[in-house]
């Protein structure tokens, strides 16, 4: 934000971001956190008091732990929002699939022709593993 700005302008500024934020809110999936792993954040929450830097990363590292620990291989903690209220919003980018490149390789790993059609590999896909679905490491039968 500009420190020349108007008092107008930064009324602007700020209905603009609160209109951005609400409209994340509304399109935003559901919390996926299990109620221990919660209350563990609470916990942390309760125990520091005043909301730092240090308990920020607390709680990332905790929120990202538990995204890993159930297939979330791509999740992220991107940002955390409300913290002069009462509630601390934590956003994650679970890791949604948007584009599906496929690679041949040979032996050593190195790129090469496929004698495979692509319209055939897609087909093989499973549908979890397509455009537009979150990536997880449980949907490819392997371990994380």
């Amino acid at each position: 934000m500009d420190p020349d700005m108007t008092e107008k302008g930064r009324i602007d500024y700020y209905r603009s971001h609160e209109k951005d934020y609400r409209r994340r809110m509304e399109r935003a999936r559901p919390c996926l956190l299990p109620m221990p792993v919660h209350r563990e954040i609470l916990d942390m929450i309760s125990k520091n008091g005043d909301v730092s830097a240090r308990l920020l990363q607390k709680i990332r590292d905790r929120v990202h732990q538990w995204y890993h620990e159930n297939g979330y291989a791509c999740a992220q903690v991107v940002n955390f929002r409300n913290l002069n209220t009462n509630e601390i919003v934590c956003e994650v980018e679970k890791g949604d699939i948007t584009q599906v490149v496929i690679q041949f390789q040979d032996k050593l790993g190195n790129v090469c022709e496929g004698n495979t059609q692509y319209p055939v590999v897609r087909r093989e896909f499973p549908k979890k593993l397509r455009q537009g679905q979150v990536f997880l490491t449980s949907r490819l039968g392997c371990k994380h």
